[in-house]
């Protein structure tokens, strides 16, 4: 983990602040499941935000934040609840209310108190729809959020402060995992 900010005056009424933080792991879980590609699921995130503080009155002031966050992982799965039927074998994949069953992938077998689950279930990593990239059956989660806010403050009595607060979110993030 890094992290880093700077702040001060830029002027007798305008103020800034710069953080950063930057934080890998490499193995937040260990996935004993055969075969799978990244055994030792890892994550990074970064997070950069900007703060402007303007305050040219005693009665006014505006106060400008921006955030931008990066998390990339080996996959979304922390925790998985795995269907075992009464045979001690996996419960398959239901598609289109029991239409399509694929067989699961994973085994019932949990003596090693061990995160057990594949990758994709093979046949539904053969083609994405859309023109979606499922990154050839291995999971990936990946984000990017843009966050502004401006707050405008103007005391118009002792008593009485007018405030306008407005905000901006934009966000994309892609999650790929076995879910099922």
């Amino acid at each position: 983990t890094a992290e880093a900010y700077a702040s001060g005056p830029l002027s007798e009424s305008l103020g800034f602040r710069l953080a950063a933080q930057y934080n890998k792991v490499d193995k937040v879980l260990h996935n004993s499941a055969p075969g799978v590609a990244n055994p030792d699921r890892g994550e990074t995130n970064a997070n950069v935000r900007a703060t402007l503080l303007w305050k040219p009155t005693e009665a006014f002031s505006a106060n400008l934040k921006l955030n931008y966050v990066r998390h990339d992982a080996d996959g979304s799965i922390r925790y998985s609840v795995i269907g075992c039927g009464a045979n001690a074998a996996p419960d398959p994949i239901s598609l289109a209310g029991g239409a399509f069953l694929v067989p699961a992938g994973y085994n019932c077998d949990i003596s090693g108190k061990r995160y057990v689950l594949p990758d994709i279930a093979p046949p539904l990593a053969l083609k994405a729809p859309l023109g979606k990239d499922f990154n050839n059956g291995v999971p990936y989660a990946n984000s990017d959020i843009y966050f502004g806010r401006l707050k405008l403050d103007w005391a118009l009595t002792d008593g009485l402060t007018l405030s306008s607060v407005t905000g901006y979110l934009d966000q994309k993030a892609v999650d790929f995992d076995a879910f099922s």
